[in-house]
């Protein structure tokens, strides 16, 4: 077979093997759309865990594994379990909880980092959980390239298993993790992160820098307010301006300033002018 009629049947298989994964990945979407809309209320943790338990009750539920001992507490919050597969392998795990309005949502596993470049464990884990969950569930399989190793080559893989509201998100890499998930409130909660970090971009294209003019000391966004304020604009004239100085929502400066008051007699005023992260006077008070 000559060189060139190899080189396509490379790119024929490599392009078929992304086609593959460009339909895995649309089929789990799908389906992660499917479970954040399910009105299913499947819960079937592992270690008696359930979706919606509170804090006390996971709590409750800890303590009576670790006199159990089947699980250890390694520090404040922090609890170890050892994962034990049907062909009898054992990995250290932590475990993780997440809360959303005191109530748990998520169960997480996170397995030890593996041997760079061999995550073995991990795709023993994925078909030891296959074998062991019953038809009900549908599985899908997918990867992302990255670099998430020296070589540069390697992928993250992805495995999700679905039923009802409920799904199982295990993640290959150098450190993974297996995730159990109450989908709907999963979703709330991404929503959310995804609305404030939307809000915070906006905000930081709006922020404007507040500073000291390097020619007279002056700060703009303060001597366009004066001018929209004072009774005889005109009549203003700057006299000192402080280096201006950041605070926890935006910035400060001290200016004193000369100008009529409503009787037209000139008045000399020092006062510190609070701005916001969008240059706008919020405050003003005497110095």
């Amino acid at each position: 077979m000559n060189k060139y009629l190899m080189t396509l049947i490379l790119i024929a298989f490599f392009a078929s093997c992304s086609q593959e994964n460009r339909q895995n990945e649309a089929i789990q979407n799908a389906k992660t759309r499917t479970a954040e809309n399910s009105t299913e209320k499947i819960s079937e943790l592992p270690l008696g865990f359930n979706f919606g338990m509170t804090q006390e009750e996971v709590m409750e539920n800890i303590n009576q594994l670790l006199q159990e001992g089947i699980v250890k507490k390694i520090g404040n919050d922090y609890y170890e379990y050892v994962y034990e597969l049907s062909s009898g392998e054992k990995f250290e795990t932590d475990i993780k909880f997440r809360y959303y309005e005191g109530e748990l949502y998520a169960l997480s596993f996170s397995f030890p980092y593996s041997v760079e470049g061999n995550d073995k464990f991990a795709f023993d884990v994925d078909n030891d959980l296959t074998e062991k969950l019953d038809t009900t569930y549908s599985r899908v399989s997918y990867y992302e390239k990255g670099d998430y190793f020296k070589d540069g080559k390697s992928k993250m893989i992805f495995t999700k298993w679905f039923k009802g509201n409920q799904y199982i998100f295990l993640r290959h890499a150098l450190g993974s993790d297996l995730t159990y998930l109450n989908a709907p409130i999963d979703k709330i909660i991404s929503d959310k992160r995804r609305k404030e970090t939307i809000q915070r971009a906006m905000d930081n294209m709006n922020n404007v820098e507040v500073k000291n003019s390097s020619w007279d000391g002056s700060v703009s966004q303060v001597k366009s307010y004066l001018k929209s304020n004072l009774k005889d604009p005109k009549s203003y004239e700057g006299i000192e301006w402080s280096k201006v100085s950041k605070t926890s929502d935006g910035y400060m400066v001290r200016h004193k300033y000369r100008a009529k008051n409503s009787f037209g007699g000139y008045v000399v005023e020092n006062q510190v002018f609070y701005l916001n992260n969008q240059g706008n006077v919020t405050r003003v008070v005497n110095y």
